[in-house]
């Protein structure tokens, strides 16, 4: 079968610009023409709003899976119904000749390597709505819904179908929150970085590692990774693979402060005469070596990648195109892949990269292409408003969040409601897009002849948008359709009935997940729960079902919605007796939240004390996260402080014990330490007193990375360079002696260095 269409881009639409631009290296400055571009920009916009275009050119689509696989209002993705109506309406209504699928990164972190053991990337004590996104992930990447389907359904629409991955992020260690929600661990990291600590970015002090990445300067790790991508790519079949080069992790707290591996310090003293983990040195010659060994990495890839016929690409950061990219979810804070050049000139002049696309920078995409003429590497342009730019020469990709905008930002104009009989499925689609938009009004006698539509987006969109329109006599239908055969609807559906609802509205969403249930509709399900009235009649529901329903789905639904939307004292009860006999970790785990947040329940707080001992990490952890949000102001907790106090310092001198075999041995110190902080002076002094005890050097390291090097929740805890050496010299006084810090070097962080 031939794949997607390769020769590029019709030169009729993409015509190549003769004026110069320019990119000067180093400090990165742009010679741009601005005032051309808002013209032209003024110009696209105003014949796109008279729909007076002359040409039809493509739009590309990046989808980025992960996300549309965890959020119901993004395009469908989760099963081949799903994924062949959303590629139907990307070639139909956009005439997209290359999908951009994230579907790689999953996968990447999936993947078995060698005779290392089957893979679990979640680690055990992970928050229970993350543990079961992987796990939802994981069974999707084995479904009829698979890679190898996703490319097809591209082919047999004349597409190109790119899978992307993220090369700067394979998960990191537990030491890490995910968000401030969530708390600790980090959640997940692939058996690659598990069984390779050797290959991750360091410190200067050899002492902490880099969350993401691996160091590229490893010709061994280079080897592992393309192996990997080559293995996948050429099982999924794709056309190319497309790299983004950010991390999703809260762990840097400067932007240098990862890179020492031993092959840099070599390197660079080889070069330089200087030893950049003990003197001052040009860090703009340490970030051009890393990205040697980047664009090393991308040749050699490259080399592999050509041998099956498939293409390489690159996203590029539009703010500093030499650096890595920024997480968009942070704006730009810090750049998480670390600091590595990205040198695109070598890479154009070299042909690694068939393509680099803008993140969203226009005149960074023209000054590209300018410097890609000619040599085959095709320079493109990520942006959510991809009509503004159609006239700049440059190929356009699209990305959006919430579905609706691929109608309401496509070139089918404004319908009349009258439409929503159209034969036309698009311009029915359009009405219910300004609909749900709240563009255009209706009633649900317009829309519910749709709710049995045969495309499942328009029965989706049709149960969305009787949930704004918020008539009653939507109500049956959306009960309805929480049992349609697609996901998608069913989520639809759900979202409806977090609007309007009828008393038996909690009973059957609960039957939904008994027979239908999975992560996605689960998880929406919890949130339409609590809208759900009278709130104690539901919340008695809830607790019944919590404690007492066979399925694991239906308890763990029930566990998310009273802990996180609905605690409250006449649950209490239910909280602990889940926390203590329920089989399932998760639906323990909410349990201890709930109980987290409830106020002045003596038997709660003795339960959660209990459970800190235990040896099960997931919810002793959970239980000392949630007493940390109790002391200090909840009377049940303070009236047993000394309880508390002892039940967190037991577990936190059980980490330190030689041989610990607790799968939180390298994490646990932070929720627990964080709980002791929490405590005010109390637990401060329990800490000290690890600190500066001499008999547990692994005491007192954890004791000191709590006091002197804390990690915020959902955020980074940005330090300066200075500020962090200065913590170091605060290392802790078992190690004042050379010897004992020869040991310490040796022992605890391996062959560590500390000046």
């Amino acid at each position: 079968m031939e794949k997607g269409p390769k020769a590029g881009f019709s030169a009729a639409i993409w015509s190549d610009s003769k004026e110069k631009r320019f990119i000067r290296k180093g400090d990165e400055t742009m010679v741009r023409r601005n005032f051309l571009f808002v013209a032209i920009l003024a110009l696209s916009i105003t014949l796109f709003q008279q729909s007076i275009l002359k040409a039809d050119p493509p739009i590309d689509h990046y989808i980025s899976t992960g996300d549309n696989r965890f959020v119901c209002t993004w395009l469908p993705i989760e099963s081949p119904n799903s994924i062949e109506a959303s590629f139907d309406l990307l070639k139909d209504l956009w005439k997209t000749r290359r999908i951009y699928w994230r579907g790689l990164q999953e996968v990447q972190d999936w993947k078995t390597f060698g005779n290392l053991p089957e893979p679990n990337i979640v680690q055990p004590g992970c928050y229970p709505r993350s543990a079961s996104f992987w796990h939802w992930i994981e069974y999707l990447a084995a479904s009829d819904a698979n890679e190898a389907f996703v490319v097809q359904a591209a082919h047999d629409r004349g597409m190109e179908l790119w899978g992307m991955g993220n090369l700067f992020d394979w998960g990191g260690g537990g030491d890490i929150p995910v968000n401030a929600a969530y708390g600790y661990p980090l959640g997940w990291e692939s058996p690659l970085r598990r069984a390779h600590r050797e290959w991750l970015p360091v410190d200067k002090y050899d002492c902490f590692k880099q969350a993401g990445p691996f160091e590229l300067a490893y010709p061994e790790a280079r080897q592992a990774i393309i192996d990997t991508y080559v293995e996948l790519a050429v099982e999924a079949d794709y056309d190319g693979v497309f790299f983004l080069t950010y991390a999703e992790n809260h762990g840097m707290r400067f932007q240098d402060q990862y890179g020492y591996n031993e092959p840099i310090v070599k390197e660079f003293k080889n070069r330089y005469g200087v030893d950049i983990r003990r003197e001052p040195f040009n860090k703009t010659d340490w970030i051009n070596l890393r990205g040697e060994y980047m664009s090393q990495f991308l040749a050699e890839l490259k080399t592999a990648l050509s041998a099956h016929g498939i293409d390489q690409g690159l996203g590029i950061n539009q703010n500093s195109p030499t650096r890595t990219q920024q997480w968009p979810y942070t704006g730009t804070i810090f750049r998480t892949g670390g600091e590595v050049d990205m040198d695109y000139e070598t890479w154009i002049n070299d042909q690694t990269a068939d393509e680099l696309m803008s993140w969203g920078n226009s005149a960074l995409a023209l000054d590209l292409k300018d410097l890609a003429q000619g040599t085959g590497t095709e320079v493109s342009l990520l942006t959510s408003s991809p009509y503004g730019y159609l006239h700049l020469g440059i190929p356009v990709v699209s990305s959006y969040g919430d579905e609706i905008m691929y109608l309401l930002r496509s070139q089918i104009s404004a319908q009349p409601l009258s439409a929503l009989s159209d034969p036309n499925i698009y311009k029915r689609m359009r009405v219910l897009a300004q609909i749900i938009d709240g563009q255009t009004s209706a009633t649900s006698g317009d829309v519910i002849p749709l709710a049995s539509d045969s495309n499942l987006l328009v029965r989706k969109w049709a149960m969305r948008a009787l949930g704004v329109i918020g008539e009653p006599a939507g109500v049956p239908i959306l009960e309805a359709g929480l049992f349609d055969s697609e996901t998608a609807v069913r989520n639809g559906a759900v979202l409806g009935l977090q609007s309007i609802r009828s008393s038996n509205t909690a009973t059957q969403i609960l039957n939904a997940v008994d027979q239908h249930g999975n992560f996605m509709f689960n998880n929406v399900a919890s949130t339409a729960l609590a809208y759900c009235t009278p709130a104690t009649t539901v919340r008695a529901q809830l607790a019944d079902k919590m404690q007492n329903h066979s399925n694991p789905m239906v308890r763990e639904t029930a566990a998310r919605t009273l802990a996180v939307f609905m605690s409250d004292s006449d649950v209490a009860a239910a909280f602990v007796n889940v926390l203590v006999n329920d089989p399932c970790d998760n639906i323990r785990q909410y349990a201890a939240e709930g109980l987290g947040n409830i106020f002045n329940y003596p038997a709660g707080v003795q339960a959660l004390i209990d459970a800190v001992g235990l040896d099960n990490v997931a919810v002793s952890e959970r239980s000392v996260q949630a007493l940390g949000k109790k002391v200090g102001f909840d009377p049940a907790a303070e009236a047993v402080r000394p309880q508390i106090l002892n039940a967190l310092s037991s577990l936190f001198e059980k980490l330190a014990e030689p041989g610990c075999l607790r799968s939180d041995v390298d994490w646990g110190y932070r929720p627990i330490g964080d709980a002791l902080l929490a405590m005010g002076d109390d637990g401060r002094a329990v800490l000290e007193s690890y600190y500066n005890q001499r008999k547990n050097p692994h005491l007192a390291q954890m004791a000191w990375l709590v006091l002197y090097m804390p990690q915020e929740k959902g955020d980074f805890t940005v330090m300066t360079e200075e500020e962090y050496d200065a913590v170091f010299e605060k290392r802790p006084p078992i190690y004042d002696s050379p010897s004992e810090l020869a040991r310490f070097a040796k022992e605890w962080l391996g062959d560590g260095f500390w000046p």
